[in-house]
């Protein structure tokens, strides 16, 4: 705009100058440079008057042609260094503007190396917590599998006794406090084991869980590192490139200062142009895009480490609680064990007291036995003893009986012999009939007697049935524990 009004006032001032004649060589320019130097007064022999008979050009046209050509020349020359000026200072602000650019290009470089190395470090945190949540996890799903499989020796135990058991004779199978013990123990090893299976079911599926974690995070810190590594690498090599010294830096200030010239003459720089609007308008978009990209992205990275952190909460959360499920079935298993021990030592204490009772009436009964048996034995040997005493008596009246008819009469003596008879007759009979009746008590004793020994036979059996459950060798993380009894007392 301004060269057209320069030009524009050039043009006027030379047709100001040409209708005064031709301009003189040694015409000076003014200060400002579009005034000149006014021609000495007089007939012009350029004038139009001038005669042309042979219908060549004249003088004032051939003039007047080499005058605009020289005009043509001078404006010319002079657009061209205002555009040499314009083109200096076009070449500072672009040199300026390339250095911001740089800088603006170096420090969001920077920024963003910053903010990637702290999402990176964050991440390569969080990788390593997840690390250290599948090393717990794998630790606790071995646990909770080998408690689990300790189970099956305590159950296997259980179920051998309840075996043992079953071999008791007929009259000792009893529903007893040892029985309902083990029964009750073989319940409680049964839900111990299920949950523990359970819970190193539940330590599989988070520690699935927790490795897909693991690999996004491996994944997403492989790629931010490479990008980073990318990044660092170009901010290096544009810090090489554009560290170098370079002309452009040298004429900075001879483009200043000419600009400053061009700006004194007239030559203003222009407003930007359509196309340049248009170009910063997309630029300020694109800036916005970025912006929001890079949130989206800081965002998604920062929804990857919450997601990490959430599992790893519930990763320490189910580690715990198997590990108080461990504690608490494991206190339990013990309870019921002590449980079923102690049911044990007092069923064979009771049994071997019931023994033991049993032997001391077998005593007793042995010792009436012989009291009766040698009452017995006495009675039989009285009932001999008085057998010589009747036949006596018996002889006697028989001979008395042989007496002549005169003195066989019934004296005294025949009432005494009589008697006699009498009373021995029924003293033996007396006797037969103790005899037998102690030989009833005698048989009945001895009928006890098998029927106690049968019972004690019995209960030693039933006893022996114990002590070998007792026996059993119980494995546990301690070692193996048996349980202790009291010695029984032998039999009879």
């Amino acid at each position: 705009f301004w060269l057209k009004i320069v030009f524009c006032l050039r043009v006027h001032g030379l047709n100001v100058m040409f209708a005064n004649g031709p301009p003189s060589r040694s015409g000076v320019r003014s200060e400002a440079g579009s005034v000149r130097v006014a021609p000495p007064a007089g007939p012009s022999p350029w004038s139009s008057s001038s005669p042309n008979a042979t219908g060549r050009r004249t003088m004032r046209q051939w003039a007047k042609e080499t005058h605009d050509k020289v005009l043509s020349a001078d404006d010319t020359g002079y657009v061209a260094e205002g555009q040499c000026s314009s083109n200096r200072r076009m070449q500072h602000e672009a040199h300026t503007q390339a250095a911001t650019s740089m800088g603006f290009v170096k420090d969001n470089f920077e920024a963003r190396l910053v903010t990637s190395e702290k999402v990176l470090d964050s991440l390569k945190n969080r990788l390593q917590l997840c690390d250290k949540s599948i090393k717990e996890l794998e630790n606790n799903m071995a646990s909770m599998n080998q408690a689990a499989a300790d189970k099956n020796k305590s159950l296997y135990l259980v179920r051998k006794r309840l075996a043992l058991r079953e071999q008791r004779p007929k009259q000792e199978v009893v529903d007893d406090n040892f029985h309902r013990a083990l029964e009750a123990e073989y319940c409680v090893l049964q839900d111990a084991q299920a949950a523990l299976v359970d819970a190193a079911g539940q330590a599989k599926a988070m520690l699935h869980k927790a490795t897909q974690m693991r690999g996004s995070l491996h994944g997403d810190i492989m790629h931010k590192s490479k990008a980073i590594n990318i990044d660092r690498s170009l901010l290096e090599s544009r810090k090489e490139a554009f560290s170098r010294p370079s002309s452009a830096t040298s004429s900075v200030s001879t483009a200043a200062s000419h600009a400053d010239s061009a700006r004194g003459r007239g030559f203003a720089g222009s407003a930007p142009s359509t196309p340049r609007r248009q170009h910063m308008a997309s630029d300020d978009w694109r800036r916005r895009r970025a912006t929001e990209t890079e949130g989206q992205w800081e965002r998604a990275a920062s929804r990857l480490v919450k997601e990490a952190k959430a599992l790893e909460s519930e990763c320490k959360q189910l580690v715990e609680h198997n590990r108080q499920l461990a504690s608490s079935t494991t206190h339990e298993v013990a309870e019921s064990r002590r449980a079923t021990d102690a049911a044990l030592r007092k069923r064979v204490q009771e049994t071997d007291a019931v023994r033991r009772q049993l032997m001391a009436e077998i005593k007793k009964l042995d010792e009436k036995m012989r009291i009766t048996a040698q009452s017995l034995q006495d009675t039989s040997n009285s009932i001999v003893g008085h057998a010589p005493q009747y036949k006596y008596c018996l002889n006697e009246s028989r001979r008395r009986a042989k007496r002549p008819p005169p003195e066989d009469i019934e004296d005294r003596v025949a009432v005494m012999l009589h008697e006699e008879d009498r009373t021995l007759v029924t003293v033996v009979e007396g006797l037969h009939d103790r005899a037998a009746s102690t030989n009833r008590v005698l048989g009945q004793l001895h009928a006890i007697r098998s029927k106690l020994i049968s019972d004690l036979k019995a209960k030693t059996a039933a006893m022996q049935v114990d002590i070998d459950c007792a026996r059993q060798v119980r494995g546990s993380g301690s070692g193996q524990q048996t349980v202790h009894l009291l010695r029984p007392a032998p039999l009879v």
